[in-house]
């Protein structure tokens, strides 16, 4: 039952993970392209 717990746990722990990556790139991407906007 605990094993179970915790496998459950590592899958939730990488999504959040994922999610925490493709929010990262875009916020990469948005502020690239502002930057881009103000200086050009």
């Amino acid at each position: 039952m605990r094993k179970m717990g915790s496998r459950r746990f590592g899958k939730l722990k990488r999504m959040v993970r994922q999610q925490r990556g493709k929010l990262y790139v875009m916020r990469v991407c948005i502020t690239m392209l502002l930057c881009w906007h103000k200086y050009s």
